[in-house]
């Protein structure tokens, strides 16, 4: 069917390529059709919208040479796409996914497995990295099937037995460092603080030692990170516990190591953001976009002066 689009000054322009474009002013600005015969219709358009027809007739008539012209080019320079042939020896890629699968290569799909393929410079279709993940590791197919993820579990003996405490510097280049401590069991708050440091070990144990003596004993096992934050704890937690008779007597009973691996206090930290610290995040990164804080000792000062309080009641509550 050809489309002869019709402007009010009686100009006539015909393209067959633009049937979307005469279906949207037909369909949604209701431009008055009228069918001529069997083969055409004729569309009154306003003048803008005639200009708009030409340029499209003109863009489909460059188009379809375009697609012509690189037809042309790539036939003459002996480009197709990729072609795989029947006859690939399968054993290698068989061999070479058999030991991917027995390393971190059982955690990839079979898009990465094949991509994986590729960079080894193996020609194989997706579709036969995939069958070959689904005959060598049906399990691993059927969990990512499911959508399922293999967590690890995390398991406390009861309420005080282990402690883990991190610091939180989402809003330290303000200014502003918490640190926290949470019950690995009960996940009760042991402790969080808003301070000008997060770094001072001084710091730190005090609010280890407010603790312990305001509850009157200290934890079986404490957990932290990795840092000479936490050198003064350490040594509090292993006084303390030097004269236990259990397995965690001593310096057993101070453990540390990744921050990524101390899950529970992690955890806090993302529902903290999620329902405080973002909106201080926003705030402060704010006033660093309008050019009101540079990072100065001066700005800093100011922003612990102003909002250092509320921060710590905000981030209690």
């Amino acid at each position: 069917m050809k489309w002869l689009f019709v402007s009010q000054r009686s100009n006539i322009i015909i393209c067959k390529y633009c049937i979307f474009l005469v279906r949207f002013h037909f369909l949604y600005n209701k431009a008055y059709t009228n069918a001529v015969g069997k083969n055409a219709c004729v569309v009154i358009l306003s003048s803008r919208d005639f200009r708009l027809a030409r340029k499209c007739a003109t863009a489909c008539r460059l188009l379809r040479a375009g697609a012509a012209s690189l037809g042309f080019i790539y036939r003459s320079l002996g480009l197709h796409r990729r072609v795989y042939s029947a006859d690939v020896d399968m054993g290698p890629i068989s061999e070479f996914i058999e030991a991917q699968l027995k390393e971190s290569g059982r955690l990839h799909g079979y898009r990465w497995m094949y991509n994986k393929c590729q960079l080894a410079g193996f020609q194989v279709t997706r579709e036969i990295v995939r069958q070959l993940c689904k005959h060598f590791d049906p399990v691993g197919v059927e969990l990512r099937k499911k959508r399922r993820l293999s967590r690890r579990s995390y398991f406390a003996k009861g309420p005080n037995y282990i402690w883990h405490l991190d610091g939180y510097d989402k809003i330290k280049p303000f200014g502003i460092c918490i640190n926290g401590c949470i019950d690995g069991f009960s996940r009760q708050i042991i402790w969080l603080k808003a301070s000008t440091t997060n770094n001072n070990p001084d710091v730190i144990g005090k609010y280890f030692l407010d603790v312990v003596l305001a509850a009157g004993g200290c934890p079986r096992v404490v957990r932290a990170d990795f840092g000479t934050e936490n050198v003064r704890i350490r040594e509090f937690q292993v006084f303390l516990r030097r004269n236990a008779v259990d397995e965690r007597s001593g310096a057993n009973s101070y453990i540390d190591g990744a921050s990524t691996s101390n899950q529970r206090i992690e955890s806090w930290w993302g529902i903290l953001r999620k329902e405080s610290a973002e909106f201080w995040i926003a705030l402060f990164s704010s006033l660093k976009d309008e050019g009101a804080f540079d990072g100065s000792y001066v700005d800093k000062s100011l922003i612990q002066f102003c909002f250092l309080g509320k921060i710590q009641v905000c981030s209690i509550s």
